[in-house]
C-alpha cells in the first residue's frame, strides 16, 4: 500500500498505518498493472531487476477480477495519469496537504507538498527538491499514498501472490477475504502484507488490514497492524475511486478496533488522458534534488507517520 510526507507528530502516533504498502512498491512503468511500491520501489521496472512472478491462481483471477471491474480498471489503465489533491491527518494532527500525480501503474509518482517541496519517482529513483527541504520519510510518502489508491488495481502485479482466507465477519458485514504478499525484490517492502475485504454487494475493495514493515523487521511491524477502510466512491472518467480513507488499529482475528486513528480526504481527482497535457518533465528529477534511499531496518528503527 505505499506510503509518506511531514511526520514529525505522527510518528508519536503510530501513523506508520500505511504500507503497502501499502508495503511501498512503485511498478514498472508499462501499459499492465503496475507494482505497487511494491508500488514504489520498482518492483517490475525496466531500469531495475523484475521480481520473478509465480503463475498466476485460479483463485487470484477470481478474487481480484470483480475488484477490478467494479472499480474501473479498465478505465484506470486507459489513462497516462492519475491526479488529485490530499489531506491527510493521524492522530489529530496534519500530515500531509498536496497534490498527487502517478502514472497507472505507479511507474513514475510526483507528490507535491502544499509548501512548494516536491518528491519525484523517476522509474528509478527517488528525488527530493529542494536538497536541503526537511521532508522526513519521503520516499515512503511518495509510494504509500499512491499505492493505498492503486491497491484495487494491482492486487496481480509480477510478484504478488493472493492466498483465501474465506468469509470473514467485521464491522457486522461478512466479507470474502484473501491475503495478499509479495515475492522477494518486490518493492522497497516485499515482507509487507495485507488482508483483503471485498464488498460482497459493490465487489468493490472494501478494507485492507496490513503491516508495514518500512524501516524496521517484520516482528516489529506484525506488532502494530493496521486497516484502511475506503469509503466516498466517486466516479471519475470511469473509475470508482474512494476519496476517503479512514485508518485504524486493526486485528485479523477482531477486525478494526475502536475509533478511527487517521484520515486521508482526496479532492480534485481526475484521469489525465494524454502525459502531453502535463508541464515537461514533471516525472523527471526536479532542479536542486537530493537522492531519497530506503532506510535500513533494524531494533531501533521509529515507526513510520501512519501507522
Amino acid at each position: 500500500m505505499p506510503r509518506n510526507p511531514t511526520q514529525p507528530l505522527l510518528l508519536s502516533c503510530g501513523l506508520l498505518l500505511l504500507a503497502a504498502t501499502a508495503a511501498c512498491r512503485p511498478a514498472a512503468d508499462t501499459t499492465g498493472t503496475p507494482a505497487t511500491d511494491h508500488a514504489a520501489a520498482g518492483e517490475a521496472d525496466a531500469t531495475g531487476p523484475a521480481a520473478a512472478a509465480p503463475a498466476e491462481t485460479s483463485f487470484a483471477a477470481d478474487f481480484a477480477a470483480p475488484i477490478e471491474r467494479s472499480q474501473g480498471a479498465e478505465a484506470w489503465y486507459g489513462a497516462d495519469a492519475v491526479a488529485a489533491d490530499l489531506s491527510l491527518e493521524f492522530g489529530g494532527h496534519p500530515v500531509l496537504d498536496g497534490h498527487l500525480l502517478l502514472t497507472p501503474e505507479m511507474g513514475r509518482v510526483r507528490l507535491e507538498r502544499s509548501d512548494g517541496t516536491v518528491v519525484v519517482w523517476d522509474g528509478s529513483q527517488a528525488w527530493v527538491s529542494p536538497a536541503d527541504a526537511d521532508f522526513p520519510r519521503a520516499r515512503f510518502h511518495v509510494f504509500t499514498w499512491p499505492y493505498f489508491l492503486a491497491a484495487a488495481m494491482k492486487l496481480r502485479d509480477p510478484g504478488s501472490h493472493l492466498e483465501d482466507l474465506g468469509r470473514r465477519t467485521m464491522d457486522g458485514v461478512d466479507y470474502d477475504v484473501a491475503r495478499l504478499t509479495f515475492a522477494g525484490g518486490t518493492g522497497d517492502t516485499p515482507d509487507d502484507w495485507y488482508v483483503l475485504y471485498r464488498d460482497p454487494q459493490t465487489s468493490r475493495l472494501a478494507a485492507m488490514g496490513y503491516v508495514v514493515t518500512w524501516g524496521r523487521d517484520l516482528e516489529q511491524a506484525e506488532a502494530e497492524p493496521h486497516a484502511i477502510v475506503y469509503d466516498d466512491f466517486t466516479p471519475v472518467g470511469g473509475a470508482m475511486i474512494p476519496t476517503t480513507w479512514r485508518f485504524y488499529r486493526w486485528s485479523l482475528e477482531d477486525g478494526i478496533q475502536g475509533d478511527p486513528i487517521g484520515r486521508l480526504e482526496l479532492t480534485g481527482v481526475h484521469l489525465v488522458e494524454s502525459l502531453a497535457e502535463l508541464p515537461e518533465g514533471v516525472f523527471a528529477r526536479p532542479a536542486d534534488a537530493r537522492a531519497e534511499e530506503m532506510p535500513q531496518a533494524g531494533p531501533d528503527a521509529r515507526t513510520p507517520p501512519g501507522n
